[in-house]
């Protein structure tokens, strides 16, 4: 279920005065980077920024991790219509994505429930499925202009 409640503090690229959705995820664990390593070859248009749970950004956004348990952060969207958690931001961001991914709207008549609880299982083994990576991620040249502190 997406929370409205935080669409007035938007963010904007100075150059284009356009809005770019983010997707926020947990810097330590293997699986989110290898999911942001995807989205960065996958979306040449620059369509996302991102920035990790344990980052300023995520705190300005009030989605800081520190609130809840580690094994329950979860990969967090933020686009023009709020805030979006879980499968639900998944979904989301193939949507956004476009293209072939748009086949992700398939998914949005599976039960919410049933969902979440097939991200949740993979989400609270993620550490032992996927590892760990040593430090938070460290942006390529190339990535800076999209990776939010």
């Amino acid at each position: 279920m997406r929370d409205e409640s935080t669409l007035n503090n938007p963010n904007k690229n100075d150059d284009k005065d356009e809005f770019h959705p983010i997707v926020f995820y947990d810097g330590v664990c293997g699986c989110c980077n290898r999911f942001v390593d995807i989205l960065l070859k996958i979306d040449d248009k620059q369509t996302f920024h991102y920035a990790q749970l344990q980052g300023e950004t995520a705190r300005e956004y009030d989605i800081d991790p520190k609130q809840s348990n580690p094994d329950n952060w979860t990969v967090s969207y933020r686009d023009e219509m709020g805030k979006s958690y879980k499968s639900e931001a998944v979904i989301n961001i193939l949507i956004r994505l476009g293209g072939i991914f748009s086949v992700a709207k398939i998914f949005v008549y599976i039960p919410e429930s049933v969902r979440d609880s097939v991200y949740e299982f993979i989400a609270k083994h993620r550490y032992r499925l996927f590892g760990t990576v040593q430090a938070c991620r460290i942006p390529k040249e190339e990535e800076r202009s999209v990776m939010l502190p």
